[in-house]
């Protein structure tokens, strides 16, 4: 019986059912049957009966007319016993219509033809005694009329056996029909009572054995769905082994309690990702900050000491170039002191170039960390990069999650449809369905949940990229900045040289200072002109040393939110 489908189960006991009903129908069929051919038997001889009493009733009044009839002469009423001849006659052939070719009928017919011989006779001879005078009536006609009356009286009275015979024996047979036809209804009755006992057994039976093998297991997986439905993720599926439409079903609880478990597995698995990628993330955020905090601050640092001292070394030449234009004039009577000067001047000249020399290599050291910064941004992109295709993953999983509800939605729906079918029985089954398409349609709109959240990881780590991608052009401007200032401390660096060679060879020719006053005015405006290029690199390096420290602060902060 568990190898039967539901329905398979379903048409067998309504095939039963149908059997047992069509059984009892046959037995009543045959029963109304013979019961109307007995009825009918009946009434045919109760008809005949009636008919043969009818007869003799008939008969009876006859004699008596044709008594009063002879009895009275000419004064009696032959119209009379004429209608009742004919009456009589009508009566017999009815009669013959019923009951023919039978001994009875013909000993009826035999009396009722010497009769009507005999009443033709005796009418005859009444009428010709009565018309005849007295002395002309002899007694011959009379003692033959005395003969007519008593053959006619024997005519009469075998008529009346004949037709009490045929009356008693149709009598006889209906009651003999009535009496089988109401014995074969008893044993009919019990019979069909007999069936309709066995029948309702057997239907209880049928009732119950479908209500075991289907109400039964169908409760114990409402239960288990409903388990399921609250989380309990490890309850045992019942009627797994079954191969009906409730097999089925446990089948597919069995997949969707599968398809929980990963799912649960998957989810735990994310989170723990989840947070191990943020907290490295973190941390390398983190390092990555302090590093390169420390690293450009104090390059920063060194390169606004070094920009401040060499605007006040370029301040100081273009004052002491201006002083020099000014008293060119007391050159001659000064070169003690100008002499002295052009030595302070070399040993600032010398203090410059060193210092020129320490910005560069500061400022090489800055190029070098900012290089390293863009290799750093191009790992933290590769890591978004990951984090965008790990989030395109959990897609495509929520994509078979998807796929596995609307496979249960379509399982839920041929239930349904099934239930619908078996009706009345498949009542339960179709609660059990309709749950099912619930739990499918809310496994549906849950992934499409997750999807969403899904799809807007990957819309942050876009925009994560995006931003590290700023950054790292960001820093690449700032290394370019930082080339072209180094390329600029190095034109410092050759000015700076110039300046020693022509302070040393001021200090060798200050014997020929008088001499050489106009030289000297000349070297003096071209000091000033080298100095006025010096406080303008220098003012564009504190000025580029300004926004690369604002860049910095900028890059640091959008590190340090994201």
């Amino acid at each position: 019986m568990l190898s039967l489908s539901i329905s398979g189960r379903l048409r067998a006991g309504f095939a039963v059912m149908l059997s047992l009903i069509a059984g009892l129908a046959a037995v009543s069929w045959n029963l109304a049957d013979a019961a109307h051919d007995g009825i009918d038997r009946a009434m045919a001889g109760t008809d005949v009966a009636a008919d043969a009493q009818t007869v003799d009733r008939n008969l009876l009044v006859l004699r008596h007319e044709v008594n009063a009839l002879v009895t009275a002469g000419k004064d009696g009423n032959s119209a009379s016993v004429a209608q009742v001849r004919a009456a009589l006659s009508r009566n017999l052939n009815e009669l013959e219509q019923h009951e023919h070719d039978t001994p009875d009928m013909a000993a009826l017919k035999t009396a009722l033809t010497a009769y009507n011989a005999a009443l033709d006779k005796m009418l005859a001879l009444a009428d010709g005694v009565d018309e005849a005078p007295p002395a002309a009536s002899g007694e011959d006609d009379r003692v033959r009329l005395g003969e007519l009356t008593e053959a006619l009286a024997r005519a009469g009275n075998a008529a009346a056996m004949a037709a009490e015979r045929i009356r008693r024996h149709n009598d006889e047979e209906a009651a003999s029909i009535v009496t089988a036809t109401q014995t074969e209804i008893e044993q009919v009755s019990r019979l069909v009572v007999a069936t309709v006992v066995v029948a309702t057994l057997l239907a209880l039976a049928v009732a119950a054995v479908l209500a075991r093998s289907i109400v039964r297991p169908l409760r114990l997986m409402t239960h288990a769905m409903g388990d399921l439905a609250r989380g309990n993720l490890f309850v045992d599926i019942p009627s797994w082994q079954r191969r009906d439409e409730i097999g089925a079903l446990a089948e597919a609880m069995a997949v969707f309690k599968e398809n929980g478990l990963g799912l649960e597995k998957l989810r735990r698995d994310q989170e723990a990702a989840k947070l191990r990628a943020q907290e490295e993330r973190t941390q390398v955020l983190a390092e990555m900050v302090r590093v390169f905090e420390h690293n450009v601050g104090g390059v920063l640092s060194q390169m606004g000491a070094a920009t401040e001292q060499l605007r006040g070394v370029a301040s100081t030449m273009t004052a002491q170039a201006g002083e020099v234009g000014n008293h060119a004039d007391t050159v001659a009577n000064v070169a003690a002191e100008t002499n002295a000067g052009i030595q302070t001047v070399a040993a600032a000249a010398e203090q410059l170039a060193s210092s020129v020399r320490e910005i560069t290599r500061q400022v090489s050291e800055a190029a070098r960390i900012a290089g390293a910064a863009v290799e750093q941004m191009s790992v933290v992109s590769g890591t978004a990069a990951e984090l965008a295709d790990a989030a395109a993953g959990i897609g495509a999983v929520i994509g078979l999650i998807s796929d596995i509800a609307a496979q249960t939605n379509l399982l839920a729906l041929n239930a349904t449809i099934e239930a619908a079918r078996a009706g009345e029985a498949g009542k339960g089954f179709a609660v059990v369905a309709g749950e099912v398409k619930s739990l499918a349609a809310q496994t549906a709109r849950a992934t499409n949940d997750i999807s969403g959240k899904v799809r807007h990881i990957q819309g942050a780590a876009a925009g994560m990229g995006g931003a590290l991608d700023g950054i790292r052009r960001t820093i690449h401007d700032i290394s370019g900045i930082t080339q072209g200032i180094a390329a600029a401390i190095e034109e410092q660096d050759a000015a700076t040289a110039e300046i020693a060679r022509t302070v040393e060879h001021v200090a060798h020719g200050a014997q020929e200072v008088t001499a050489s006053i106009a030289v000297v005015g000349d070297a003096t405006a071209g000091t000033a002109r080298t100095a006025g290029d010096v406080l303008s690199a220098a003012n564009d390096l504190t000025d580029n040393s300004s926004r690369l420290n604002a860049a910095v602060d900028d890059f640091l902060g959008v590190v340090r939110a994201a």
